[in-house]
């Protein structure tokens, strides 16, 4: 049966290739991201029993969670029952300032229990010990794979070697497995974590915490339990812990909840491109057989039964599907490449990206349950054949009659469903990265160039000196041609983190359990006048705002409208405690006089809400890191080099990060919303096409069909007008009840995007609207051909041709 099967396929070469080909389409685009989706969702994390690992939140009183401060860390640690071990974590940045080649690489500083918590050890040397989390005795390191090899030549007598890291000396205990990552991407190096000792510090949010739940211990009692500790602390630290609770969620949730999301929303978009290709194989095979009618008639009549021949279709429809599979592999391959090289930030395990053997049985699944699915239609057909009347049909070519006419129509106006959902979610995400683009950032991003760059503490003194070599940066980069003005902050806008602070507001008794909050960023006085933020009231900051002269602060308009609404906020005070510049910590409060509001600007990403923001001088509050803005005269990029050179003339053996635009920085910010927004709109495009094939192919065949028909109503007085809308009218018909149903299914499925979207709401009126006309539009041209066939048909060639 597989020969005879195989030999009638290939007797059809244009039918074989045209369908298999649309499957390879639809099954490639599933395989691709199902590629995605299994690496990412579904595959185990390469941690020892990954299914008993949590993350540890506090959850403040306005809700969502909280890194812990070390204090709480430490209690949670000590009171809990449920947890085997924990361990806690926060990131770090490093300079290697030995050889010729000063780099700063990115790492974390963890407790010497998080690779046994893990259950994942270097694969050269040894873990940190506990004896390491000292003060002062911390200065051991573990290198990742990548950062041993490109730095060091992979040199397996490396452990036991010191090298230069911040200036000082550390001696390298162990290298990771080549691609072991936890919690940040970017790790290079581990170094132990010194926890602050003075356990009183409850104000300082820094930590991550990881855990691993002892084995008899469920999910629901580790919450209880911490929940539980969490109000004790509630009781024992009332200044600092009022209202503050504890959440414990799965890693493998933490890690991957941001893409899960967006990843099985396209999973779900490339179902519905193989339900349409289905549709349209479908239709393809019952064109074919009713070809075959006579040819089965005949079989039926010299004895075969009806179950022969539909195994027979059924053999067939899964050659095809077993052929689409086979190139949709193919596909699938250059397509992940395609997605991989989108580079979309956010999704974990990207570069794991592979097809494997669960990759190649789901492949296998999807091609026989498709090679079913498309061939039930025209076996069914087949199955309710009449011999008589197809002998009798055959002998003179006549239509198959109207039972598979609105089996094939049914399949068309479901395409026209399916695509109608498609289109609309790609539409909705086009105008989400479309509002992202031209969303107001508060300031001009032309020419505003920024690099990052930072210097050790212990070498200092005091902040002021720290304070004085960024002013003779910013000096110093002022000076070069091209440069219009330079300033320097805390944080980089657009995308960037900004940690926020907690403070009080002089003279304003605080409600029970309230905790007031906002962003904080460190600035030049330059600052504003440099990214081109308009100052609405008050002052901005002046030379004279430094060390030793009264605190000042300014405050964003959406802050001023928050917590002094109608009033006039400059001359008010607000508390709130600096970072200190060694250690953790936030140092004491100190009150700070509100001397500016400035206009709103976007500091933490463009799809969040306008965040209420403090500012504060620089020269008031020095961090050991601080970022450049540099403002130019054209283009940016011509001065990359020698602005870094002119940052290390005055900080020597400091890296500079690599200096990009502003333009650059919102196309990495970006680049997540990019990828969803192509991939979905690749796949509703795919749709459309196949949508628009299936039209055209089953208006093509009902007019050949109805060739006899056309001919006796031209033959009676009908023009070519009434003939083009004859078929023309059938067509809309029916991409008009696939449109209102796709407007119900539309309407169901895109609320699944709420959370993915910007700027436009999950029932745009717009977005619907223009997808409907689109593929009314698209039906109209997909039929038009057909239709003009049918009214050029000659009524005196039609009925010789039935003789």
């Amino acid at each position: 049966m597989i020969r005879q099967s195989m030999r009638s396929l290939l007797k059809s070469p244009g039918f074989s290739s045209a369908s298999i080909l649309t499957l390879a389409l639809g099954i490639g685009a599933n395989t691709a991201i199902f590629t995605l989706v299994n690496t990412v969702l579904i595959r185990p994390l390469p941690y020892k029993d990954p299914g008993r690992l949590v993350i540890l939140w506090q959850q403040p009183p306005s809700g969502g969670v909280n890194n812990l401060s070390a204090a709480d860390y430490q209690d949670w640690r000590d009171r809990s029952r449920s947890f085997k071990q924990t361990a806690a974590l926060t990131g770090a940045a490093f300079d290697f300032t030995g050889g010729d080649r000063p780099e700063k690489v990115f790492g974390l500083q963890v407790s010497s229990t998080l690779f046994s918590t893990l259950g994942v050890m270097p694969v050269l040397g040894r873990a940190f010990l506990p004896e390491e989390e000292q003060p002062g005795a911390g200065h051991v390191v573990i290198l990742s794979d990548d950062l041993w090899k490109r730095r060091f030549g992979g040199d397996p007598t490396l452990i036991g070697k010191t090298i230069s890291i911040n200036q000082q000396n550390y001696t390298v205990v162990g290298v990771m497995p080549r691609g072991f990552q936890f919690w940040s991407y970017e790790a290079e190096l581990w170094t132990p974590i010194t926890l602050d000792p003075d356990r009183s510090a409850r104000n300082f949010y820094y930590l991550v915490a990881v855990a691993r739940l002892k084995s008899k211990v469920t999910l629901e009692q580790a919450r209880a339990e911490l929940s539980s500790i969490a109000r004790q602390l509630t009781l024992d630290y009332p200044k600092t812990n009022r209202g503050w609770g504890a959440a414990v969620v799965p890693v493998r949730d933490e890690l991957t909840g941001d893409a899960r999301l967006p990843l099985l929303l396209l999973l779900g978009a490339v179902a519905l491109v193989l339900l349409i290709a289905c549709a349209n194989v479908a239709n393809l095979l019952l064109v074919r057989a009713a070809g075959r009618h006579k040819e089965f008639a005949i079989r039926a009549a010299l004895g075969a039964e009806r179950l022969d021949i539909v195994r027979r279709l059924l053999a067939e429809s899964l050659l095809l599907a077993v052929a689409g599979g086979l190139f949709g592999i193919l596909l699938a391959h250059w397509s992940i490449a395609a997605l991989i090289a989108l580079n979309p930030a956010g999704i974990p395990r990207l570069q794991e990206v592979a097809i494997n053997w669960n990759v190649l049985l789901f492949t296998g699944v999807v091609s026989l349950v498709t090679g079913i699915l498309f061939g039930l239609a025209p076996a069914g057909r087949i199955s309710r054949l009449d011999v008589n009347d197809a002998l009798k049909e055959g002998s003179r070519g006549a239509s198959e009659g109207r039972r598979g006419s609105r089996t094939r129509d049914a399949l068309v106006i479901a395409e026209v469903v399916l695509a109608m959902v498609l289109l609309v979610g790609a539409g909705l995400m086009i105008r989400t990265f479309a509002a992202l683009e031209t969303a107001r950032t508060g300031f001009p991003t032309e020419n505003l160039l920024t690099t990052n760059f930072g210097v050790r503490p212990e070498q200092y003194s005091s902040e002021q000196q720290v304070s004085a070599d960024f002013e003779r940066v910013v000096e110093h980069v002022r000076s070069l041609p091209g440069v219009i003005s330079v300033a320097s902050a805390t944080n980089l806008p657009i995308g960037e983190w900004n940690q926020g602070r907690t403070f009080t507001i002089e003279g304003r008794p605080q409600k029970e359990g309230e905790i007031l909050a906002a962003g904080y960023i460190s600035i030049s006085p330059s600052y504003f006048g440099t990214i081109g933020l308009p100052l609405l009231r008050g002052r901005e900051f002046t030379e004279r705002d430094r060390f030793g002269a009264p605190d000042v602060v300014i405050i964003s308009e959406s802050m001023a409208r928050r917590f002094w609404p109608g009033e006039n906020p400059i001359g008010k005070r607000i508390i709130c405690g600096a970072r200190l510049f060694r250690g953790r910590g936030l140092g004491t409060p100190v009150p700070r006089e509100i001397v500016g509001v400035i206009r709103d600007a976007q500091h933490v990403g463009l799809e969040s809400n306008l965040s209420t923001e403090m500012y504060v001088p620089q020269m008031q509050n020095t961090t050991p890191f601080t970022c450049l803005l540099i403002r130019t005269a054209s283009d940016p990029h011509q001065l990359m080099h020698q602005i870094t050179r002119r940052v290390n003339e005055i900080l020597k053996d400091s890296p500079v990060t690599a200096a990009k635009t502003l333009d650059e920085a919102r196309a990495v910010y970006f680049s997540r919303p990019r990828f969803q927004t192509v991939v979905l709109g690749v796949f509703a495009g795919l749709a459309l096409l196949l949508a628009t094939l299936g039209i055209y192919a089953v208006m093509a065949y009902s007019v050949a069909q109805r060739t006899h028909e056309i001919g006796i109503r031209m033959a009676l007085g009908a023009d070519a007008r009434k003939v083009l809308v004859l078929v023309l009218g059938h067509a809309l018909k029916l991409a008009l009840i696939g449109v209102t149903l796709g407007l119900v299914g539309a309407f169901a499925s895109t609320r699944l995007m709420a959370t993915l979207l910007y700027g436009v709401t999950p029932i745009d009126t717009t977005t619907f609207a223009v997808v409907s006309a689109l593929l009314v539009a698209v039906a109209a041209l997909a039929s038009f051909v057909p239709a003009w066939r049918a009214a050029q048909t000659d009524p005196a060639t039609t009925f010789r041709n039935q003789l």
